[in-house]
């Protein structure tokens, strides 16, 4: 925003300036992570994937049994007003559904308050077109498994991610890659991993991972332009070392290519042609998107 003027946060169908913005200190997101939420880039000022991303939050508050507070149609409004009252450009949005204010200890049977229905938004980094390549690690901390929290949902309790976001900072990289407790690699702490390897493209599946919506959009790209793409449960960190290109997809990311992983050069060491390409049509189609998204 040119104007420098705070962001305007929506929370309950109301309007807030975000140094004004609050829910109570005894909702469960507060509490315990007890909500979902969900990443919607705006690309030229409007959503991308919009209406995947709703689906995917309603999918996750079945999954966790959170009573929704809005249809899908009002949560649909509430996101493109959030979207006209900031005047976004470029950036993103991040709804999010709280089970609403309850108690202490793991007692949620008898609560009664109304889920809490928050926007909140951001600017893209500065950087974040910057193509040199990011360095990699691959992070002590296991992921946790979909058989302990669903991976389906994108959910709030996000300890695990942070962990693996600690040891990533000690190792002064940019971007850390998780492994499931067998050690196969499954994503990385917010987004998902891609290798190439003899013009194949190979992503793990989502047994143990979020389905993200950007990584659907690539897989989808790849396909159109011909590149095989596999999904396997058994991609091991040699695979990762060993690739052609690596690469992550996440609404912050869009496609981000990785240089370097553990200190071991990946290729030539510099961002190779399929992740450049799959980037520059994904970009096209968030453009595309754009131009003829409507706003009824």
């Amino acid at each position: 925003m040119a104007d420098k003027k705070e962001f305007q946060f929506y929370i309950n169908g109301k309007f807030y300036p975000s140094s004004e913005a609050k829910i109570s200190v005894m909702d469960r997101s507060f509490l315990y992570g007890d909500a979902v939420m969900e990443g919607i880039p705006v690309w030229q000022g409007a959503p991308f994937k919009l209406d995947e991303h709703i689906d995917r939050l309603f999918d996750g508050m079945r999954i966790l049994l959170i009573e929704p507070p809005a249809t899908k149609q009002e949560v649909r409004k509430a996101i493109l007003d959030t979207i006209k009252v900031n005047t976004l450009q470029q950036g993103w949005l991040r709804p999010q559904i709280t089970r609403g204010e309850g108690q202490f200890a793991d007692k949620w049977d008898s609560l009664t308050s109304k889920a809490n229905f928050v926007i909140l938004l951001g600017l893209y980094p500065p950087n974040w077109e910057q193509l040199t390549g990011q360095r990699a690690v691959i992070s002590p901390i296991t992921r946790v498994p979909s058989k302990c929290v669903p991976s389906a949902t994108k959910d709030c309790n996000y300890l695990n991610n942070i962990l693996a976001s600690i040891e990533k900072v000690h190792a002064k990289a940019d971007a850390a890659i998780m492994l499931d407790i067998d050690g196969n690699v499954v994503e990385g702490i917010s987004y998902n991993i891609f290798l190439v390897k003899n013009g194949v493209l190979i992503t793990p599946t989502t047994r143990n991972c979020l389905a993200g919506i950007t990584r659907a959009a690539v897989m989808d790209l790849a396909r159109q332009q011909g590149i095989p793409v596999v999904e396997s449960d058994s991609i091991q960190v040699a695979d990762l070392y060993l690739a052609d290109e690596v690469f992550a997809t996440a609404s912050a990311k869009i496609c981000q290519p990785f240089i370097e992983i553990d200190g071991r050069k990946i290729g030539n060491g510099k961002p190779g042609p399929v992740t450049l390409k799959l980037r520059e049509l994904l970009l096209a189609e968030m453009t595309k998107n754009a131009k003829t998204f409507k706003w009824d």
